[in-house]
């Protein structure tokens, strides 16, 4: 009975999450309450109890008709899919990172601070970047991945990083973003349609990954089959030919040879 309904199940350890599907709030109510009978007698069937005072429900709306958030597996998500909220809490906890670094930078070398940088600040950076390294409020932590990575250089404030990623061979947020959506691309890339599937012309972009189209803009920025595609049809020839080891390993070399600001900054990877 449950195929009668567009539902999707997300299972990680004990934590289950599902996703409804519904043309209106109506439908999506009755819906989810039926859905919600037919798992709560499963559980019963199979001697097992849900927790009511973890059991989370979040409606998703792009017009902001609901401020209402919920946490799963660490990731704060809101109605609108904006990763404010999530952006708000990963940038509490750099803060904290920050003023950590900036006490161990009395007492320690620059090669330490370097080694507590990517275990403690790198990897809060790296938990879901896929999902929402190119919403608009990460911006606010590539700012306060700067401040870190001052501190790890024992520059001043108003030196430019540029140089200092690149010598201390650190990504920036945008380029963690842009590494794991390409890598991530080119693992599935062959399930996508391509262009030479639309004629029989043998054109430059036959080979182009054609993802579906998204009307909003806000879609094109956080969708990552649109995004990673368009990142990924600008890649060369060569670069799509190598195993997904390879080419992580050279998109990274670039991406810290060339540090990047933003999504949009350097479209085709440099040699």
């Amino acid at each position: 009975m449950l195929r009668r309904y567009p539902v999707k199940s997300f299972l990680f350890a004990d934590d289950t999450a599902f996703m409804i599907a519904a043309p209106d709030l109506v439908e999506l109510q009755e819906s989810a309450d039926f859905v919600g009978r037919l798992i709560a007698g499963w559980c019963c069937s199979n001697r097992l109890t849900l927790n009511q005072q973890k059991t989370q429900e979040l409606i998703l709306d792009l017009r902001g008709c609901s401020a209402a958030v919920v946490e799963y597996l660490g990731l704060v998500i809101d109605s609108r899919l904006s990763w404010r909220p999530h952006c708000e809490r990963v940038a509490g906890r750099l803060a904290s990172v920050i003023c950590m670094l900036r006490r161990a930078s009395a007492s320690v070398s620059s090669s330490v601070l370097r080694t507590l940088y990517f275990g403690c600040f790198q990897s809060l950076l790296h938990y879901g970047v896929l999902l929402w390294g190119n919403a608009v409020d990460s911006y606010r932590l590539l700012a306060m991945q700067k401040r870190a990575v001052r501190v790890v250089a024992g520059v001043g404030r108003r030196d430019s990083c540029r140089p200092l990623f690149r010598r201390l061979g650190i990504l920036t947020l945008p380029g963690v973003f842009v590494l794991e959506l390409l890598t991530t691309i080119h693992r599935s890339a062959g399930e996508f349609p391509r262009s030479g599937l639309l004629h029989e012309h043998g054109t430059r972009g036959r080979d182009f990954l054609r993802p579906d189209r998204c009307r909003l803009a806000a879609s094109r920025r956080l969708n990552i089959d649109f995004l990673g595609s368009s990142l990924y049809n600008g890649l060369p020839g060569a670069f799509k030919a190598l195993s997904h080891d390879k080419l992580k390993h050279r998109l990274k070399n670039i991406l810290v040879s060339n540090p990047i600001y933003s999504v949009d900054e350097n479209r085709r990877p440099r040699r």
